[in-house]
């Protein structure tokens, strides 16, 4: 828990309250009339006070010459990883904003006449402060039909839990996008492709220097494009980061030091190797992947997250930098889509171009193939294990940045879905607990940058993420700059899925999405075998049903009568 603020009319409880907050790792940071603001005293993020608004974490903007007096002024006059919360007259949270970035959670819910608004809900603060939570089960279904919606949280009620770039009136209940990604699409100005290059290169050095730490900052090197870009800025930066690591297994596609050495080589940083052992989950590592606000969507590959949480602390680092986020925001992949988008802006001269004859190529396919392929819908999950009985039915998207697609392009769409998955490195995570991940290709600037900038402008029909290559080009490794393949734990992954199977099986058919009729037993029976999880792959749906398993058994022994408020 990083920050707490409650809010009781009685003195009395209020201190008792907080003397409790106290014996759990948290420390005063601001006080009101009812009102206390609790930080942790481990890692304490920073606070910033603009009169009646209450900035927990980091912003930055440009607040001396025009202070903001409200949320959604932070989001229009600068950036960063932060929640804002506004008071009322007696200490009262009245409204909640969440960063675009989604850097820290934020939870409201009442427990009688305490108001609490948090960043987890952990066991000792539950106990004492228990709110008024229901399961919804067609909300639960959608966790297990549509992969983006564990970042959503749909499956509560009785607690309000933030999508990110959200705000909360606390008064009405109202929750409305202060920053909606769709408003930005097409944005920018006509630029040439070398322009906008150099307008990245810009906002990338500027996230990296204005996101790093006083001390030393450790950089996560996969072998890959996006972290090799987020290095070499971090290289440029006043203090240059103290090591590089990446993570190796012995599989396929696995071992990315050679690639991650080349990187580490060319920006001047030490690369330190961490072997990746293979460990099943036991009983307990099931659990934790229920996460606690939302599924710990950053736990899935437990393994690669216990090695990077390990090295970080052998070398006592408090912050890492990481690539996440880069497949999103440069475009990976060079597929239909480029083409729609690309006869959407030029629909007459399109054709005459180098671009679709060029994506031909790249994809194996007849231009009149490719044609009717960008022609066609957009993307619609299909469900592994729900039953399609009654309360399971799925409903339309659930995530707020996806509510108003239906203007956007087939590529543009693809590219909101992305950029939604990304929201999953900021969930909870073992690596989280040891330092502060910072994902700077993840901040409002670039999120921007890339939604303003039309996807066949970021991929030419050269190669995927061509506009961040050539914008690159002068600070990393040829090499890299060449490569198109990428590395990949998947395999190791199931490996240790393969070898943990009876647990598995036990936990999924013997638990509580079985019990509320929410799953179909034998399709989860079928697809829990040795041999199909080998040849047809399915471990990242496995990972996901057994998250929303363990987040379901976390929040049903916590429900509670539906009559009292929910904020």
């Amino acid at each position: 828990m990083r920050y707490l603020h409650l809010h009781a009319p009685s003195p009395r409880r209020l201190d008792d309250l907080i003397d409790r907050a106290k014996a759990h790792g948290l420390v005063t940071a601001d006080r009101a009339a009812c009102g206390w603001l609790g930080f942790s005293a481990s890692s304490p993020p920073p606070l910033t006070r603009y009169r009646d608004l209450i900035v927990v974490g980091q912003w930055f903007g440009n607040a001396p010459m025009a202070p903001p007096a409200q949320p959604r002024d932070l989001i229009e006059r600068g950036w960063g990883r932060y929640i804002a919360m506004t008071r009322d007259d007696t200490g009262r949270i009245a409204s909640v904003l969440r960063d675009p970035s989604g850097a820290l959670e934020a939870a409201i819910w009442t427990a009688d006449d305490v108001q609490i608004v948090a960043d987890a809900a952990p066991d000792w603060l539950w106990s004492r402060l228990p709110g008024p939570v229901r399961l919804d089960l067609s909300g639960v279904a959608t966790l297990l039909s549509d992969p983006l919606a564990c970042l959503s949280a749909p499956g509560l009620t009785g607690i309000a839990v933030l999508d990110a770039g959200e705000v909360l009136d606390t008064r009405t209940g109202q929750r409305q996008l202060a920053w909606n990604p769709v408003d930005w699409v097409g944005r920018a100005r006509r630029r040439s492709a070398a322009a906008r290059g150099r307008r990245l290169v810009r906002l990338v050095d500027d996230c990296v220097r204005t996101l790093h730490p006083d001390g030393a900052a450790v950089a996560e090197l996969s072998g890959g494009l996006d972290s090799a870009i987020v290095a070499s800025a971090l290289c440029r930066a006043e203090r240059p980061p103290s090591h590089a690591i990446t993570v190796w297994a012995e599989a396929p596609g696995a071992d990315e030091r050679r690639w991650a050495g080349l990187a580490a080589d060319h920006v001047g940083v030490d690369l330190r190797e961490v072997a990746r052992p293979l460990r099943p989950p036991a009983a307990g590592d099931l659990m934790a992947l229920g996460g606690d606000l939302r599924p710990a969507l950053g736990r899935a590959d437990a393994g690669f997250d216990a090695a990077i949480a390990d090295v970080l602390t052998d070398l006592g680092a408090s912050t890492l930098f990481t690539g996440k986020g880069g497949d999103a925001l440069f475009h990976q992949g060079w597929g239909p889509e480029v083409l729609a988008d690309h006869l959407g802006r030029r629909p007459v001269t399109g054709w005459i171009s180098r671009l679709p004859w060029r994506l031909a190529r790249l994809t194996r396919r007849s231009i009149f193939d490719l044609s009717r392929a960008a022609r066609s819908g957009g993307p619609s999950p299909s469900p592994p294990f729900g039953n399609s009985s009654g309360a399971s039915t799925p409903s339309a998207p659930v995530h707020p940045w996806l509510r108003d697609e239906d203007g956007l392009s087939l590529a543009e769409r693809l590219r909101l879905r992305a950029l939604v998955s990304n929201l999953a490195y900021v969930t909870e995570s073992r690596r989280g607990s040891v330092a502060d991940v910072i994902h700077p290709l993840m901040s409002q600037p670039l999120l921007e940058w890339a939604l303003a900038t039309p996807v066949s402008v970021l991929m030419d029909g050269t190669c995927d993420r061509s506009l961040a290559r050539d914008a690159f080009s002068a600070r990393l490794s040829p090499r890299t700059l060449a490569r198109q393949s990428k590395g990949d734990h998947s395999i190791v992954q199931s490996r240790e899925l393969s070898a943990a199977l009876p647990l598995f099986r036990t936990h999924l058919l013997d638990g509580t999405l079985r019990a509320l009729g929410l799953i179909d037993a034998a399709a989860v029976e079928e697809q829990l075998d040795r041999d199909r999880l080998a040849w047809q792959g399915g471990s990242a749906a496995v990972m996901r049903l057994v998250m929303v398993e363990s987040w379901v058994r976390r929040w049903s022994g916590r429900q509670g009568p539906a009559s009292r408020r929910p904020v």
